[in-house]
Formats: structure tokens, C-alpha cells, sequence
């Protein structure tokens, strides 16, 4: 991609200059034979719209050999991503025959782009012949007449084979274009496409009181025939914990991305303490906001730099704090070399229960006055998990708790939890009352036996 723009950019130098020299060469030519500086022009504008159609030809070819080269290198490296699951499966021939196919289509698709540059290389090879050709022939027949001189018929010789040289550069310069500009399309595609978001500082920063959040006539869809959340409203006051379950596609996860505006809403405002979060600073509103994945990954740094990442101005007595509370400070000290432990990429290193209460402690350290939860304790066993639920009921004191559930058994003590069918909230209570209720949440509570997974 960056060797594609920079020959983009040496390409249109190259025709600047090489343009210039054609210029030249008509301004001369015209001082001694005008109608030889118009064949000039006329010969170098039918060059151009001929290189011109030529290079948009071959534009098509060279945007799907792009697409197909990409597909096959992302295949590639899912395949080296995923290497674990082909052994363990056993799948080594399936995916060779699977990248075979993928890479003989990308070849296919270049052969293809290959043909059609040659087929107008051609084309345009020979017009330069007959222009040539009618050039000579031209001279000739007015040198014979007595209507140019010796002199002038050199002169006007040695333009015209300047010209037509300059004149094919710049068209093999302008086919090179339609395939470099079709190879580069997506990727310019998605440098000049506009972001979501702004992460610039001019707005205001948001100030948080009370923590009350409010989802207002929000709806939502990834693509024009998709809709995940459909004319919503909601307000979650301060200081409450709500939990929210449905089956997956409902829209709870989606609820977090347009909270922390990952995405935004296709209609409709958020609000956090009467506050626009489309008119604040960005940048300000996560930092009021701790989230808790369900699969966190961990920059392969140490411990201590993992944990303190919710908070860069905390000291090492904080970061220990944290991790007690999220009940990661005993595994931690065993650690040989403790909280200065490389975790490896994506804390690989370390087990999933283990990434879990890393991720609890940095969002403890961070201190955030919203807290938000998927399932924080899903890779967790049940002894851990209840120790952990116990400090979590402390971390949630004084703030606003958005927990993502899908054992039931994690939201029992939620002040209101909120049952989402189809991007709705279709039913909403404590577990008691929704318990009473009978309906769709306790449809969902007797399918469940012990911590199994909804």
C-alpha cells in the first residue's frame, strides 16, 4: 500500500514534467511550421483521451485483484490467528486446499489485470506507430514541395519523435494510474471516510453529579435492514445498579457501545446528568465511565502497568488496593517476579480468571463514578466468583452499575433489571417481582440450573 501511493505520487510528477516538455516542444514547432503545432496538439489530446479510457478500463480489474489479494492475506492470517483450533481439529489439509483456492483466485484476478493492461499497452503502442508514421510521411511530402527547409525539417523532426515519446509516457504513466489508484481504492476509501466520532477538545468536558444516565427515542441498526434497538427510553438514576439479560442479539451489549459511543445512535440522544454525551468531549466521557468486558485482553506489558492503565496518577499502595479488592493481589504475589510479571500479548500468560480480575482491579483503580460490567465475572470458579462478588458489592457503592448478565444468578441484587427482547425492554422489576411476574424472564430463570450459560 504505502510503495502503491508513493508511485502514485511519483507518477504525477512524472506527467507534470513530462508535460511540460510537450508545452516546449509546441511552443517551438509553432515559431516554425503552425500547422505542425497543431498536429502537435491534436496528437497529444487523442493520446491522452485514449490513455485516458484505457486507464479507467483497467481500473475495474485492478480494484477486484485488490480485494481478492486482501481476502487471501486476511485468510492467511486467520489461519495463523486461529493455528490452535486447525491442529486441535485436525484441519491441516482443509486449510491448505482452503488458502489454495483463496491465493488462485487472487492469481486469477491478477492474470486477468495483467491481459488488460497488455491489451491496451498494445493499443496505444500502436497509435504511437502511426502517429509516427503520419509524421514523417508529412514532413517528407512537404520537404518535397519546397515548403520547409533542411533545417526546419530536422527541427521539426526531432519535436515531433520528442513529442510522441512524451506524449507515450504519459500515457503508460496514466494506464499505471488506473491500476495503482484501483489497487489503493479501498485503502483511501477508509482514510477519507469520515469518523463516527470526534475525539477533538473544543467541546465541553462532562461534569458527573449524580451519575444518572437516560437513553432517550434511541434507535440503533449496523446496516439498513438491521435494526438491534428500536425507539428505546430509559433513565437509569444515580448511584443504582441495573442489570440487563435477554437472549444475545437483543441489544444489551449495543446499550454499552452507544453509552460509551463506540457507535452512535441512528436516532435519538443520550443524556448523563442532563448532558448531550453527542456534545461533550469524548475523551471526558469514558474517563467517567469503567468497563469490565466479559473477555478482557491485556496489553503484554507487566501487572502493575496493566492495573495502574485505569489510572496513571495512582501509586503502587492504590494498585494493590485494587487488586485485593478484586481478589487478584494472592495470585499476583505468588507470581515470581509479582506485579512486574509480563502477561504476554493479550495476557496470554495468565489464566482467564486470572485476565479477569486484572481487568476488575484497573476498573476499580479508575474509580469512574459509572460502572459497567459484562458478565466481569464469568471466567471466575464459584469460589472465587463469590469472593469476588462480594468485593464488586463494595466497588459499587456510590455509583451508577450497568451490569451485562447472562447467569441470572450474578443480578440477583440489582435495584431494577431490565429484560430486552428484539431491542426492546419488554419486561422490567427486581428478580422478586419479575419472579411474581411469570413471564419471560422467568422463563429465562427456569432454564437455567446452578451457573449454566443463557
Amino acid at each position: 500500500m504505502t510503495s502503491s501511493i508513493q508511485d502514485l505520487f511519483n507518477s504525477f510528477f512524472n506527467v507534470s514534467r513530462q508535460t511540460l516538455t510537450i508545452l516546449l516542444s509546441t511552443l517551438v514547432a509553432w515559431s516554425v511550421s503552425p500547422y505542425f503545432a497543431m498536429i502537435f496538439i491534436i496528437m497529444t489530446i487523442l493520446f491522452i483521451l485514449m490513455s485516458y479510457y484505457c486507464g479507467n478500463s483497467i481500473s475495474p480489474y485492478s480494484s477486484d485483484f485488490a480485494r481478492s489479494r486482501a481476502k487471501n492475506i486476511g485468510n492467511i492470517v486467520d489461519c495463523f490467528a486461529n493455528i490452535r483450533n486447525m491442529l486441535l481439529f485436525a484441519r491441516e489439509n482443509y486449510e491448505e486446499q482452503y488458502l489454495e483456492r483463496t491465493t488462485s483466485e487472487s492469481l486469477n484476478k491478477d492474470s486477468k489485470m495483467q491481459i488488460k493492461n497488455m491489451k491496451n499497452a498494445s493499443v496505444l503502442c500502436f497509435l504511437a506507430w502511426l502517429l509516427e508514421v503520419f509524421s514523417i510521411v508529412t514532413l517528407i511530402y512537404l520537404g518535397s514541395k519546397g515548403l520547409m527547409t533542411i533545417g526546419d525539417f530536422a527541427l521539426i523532426l526531432i519535436l515531433s519523435m520528442t513529442v510522441i515519446e512524451q506524449v507515450w509516457h504519459v500515457a503508460e504513466t496514466l494506464l499505471s494510474l488506473g491500476g495503482k489508484i484501483g489497487i489503493c481504492q479501498q485503502a483511501l476509501d477508509t482514510i477519507f471516510t469520515p469518523h463516527i466520532q470526534e475525539t477533538t477538545s473544543n467541546k465541553a468536558k462532562l461534569q458527573v453529579t449524580e451519575g444518572k444516565v437516560e437513553f432517550r427515542n434511541i434507535s440503533f441498526r449496523y446496516t439498513r435492514d438491521t435494526t438491534i434497538i428500536n425507539d428505546l427510553n430509559l433513565t437509569i438514576p444515580g448511584g443504582k445498579k441495573y442489570g440487563l439479560v435477554g437472549y444475545s442479539g437483543a441489544g444489551k451489549s449495543t446499550i454499552v457501545q452507544l453509552l460509551t459511543r463506540l457507535f452512535d445512535p441512528t436516532k435519538g440522544e443520550t443524556f448523563i446528568d442532563e448532558q448531550s454525551i453527542s456534545q461533550v468531549n469524548i475523551q471526558s466521557l469514558r474517563e467517567k465511565i469503567a468497563f469490565i468486558p466479559q473477555s478482557p485482553t491485556l496489553f503484554h506489558r507487566s501487572i502493575y502497568e496493566n492495573i495502574i492503565y485505569g489510572n496513571e496518577n495512582s501509586n503502587m499502595d492504590q494498585v494493590i488496593l485494587a487488586a485485593e479488592t478484586a481478589n487478584a493481589h494472592e495470585f499476583i504475589s505468588c507470581l515470581p517476579e509479582g506485579y512486574e510479571t509480563i502477561v504476554g500479548e493479550s495476557g496470554i500468560k495468565l489464566s482467564g480468571g486470572q485476565r479477569q480480575r486484572v481487568a476488575i482491579a484497573r476498573a476499580i483503580l479508575k474509580d469512574a463514578p459509572i460502572l459497567v460490567l459484562d458478565e466481569a465475572t464469568s471466567s471466575l470458579d464459584s469460589i472465587t466468583e463469590m469472593q469476588i462478588q462480594e468485593a464488586m458489592n463494595k466497588a459499587m457503592a456510590n455509583r451508577t452499575v450497568i451490569v451485562i448478565a447472562h447467569r441470572l444468578s450474578t443480578i440477583l441484587s440489582m435495584d431494577n433489571i431490565l429484560v430486552f427482547d428484539n431491542g426492546k425492554i419488554i419486561e422490567q422489576g427486581t428478580h422478586q417481582q419479575l419472579i411474581k411476574l411469570d413471564d419471560f424472564y422467568k422463563s429465562l430463570w427456569d432454564s437455567q440450573s446452578g451457573h449454566s450459560r443463557i
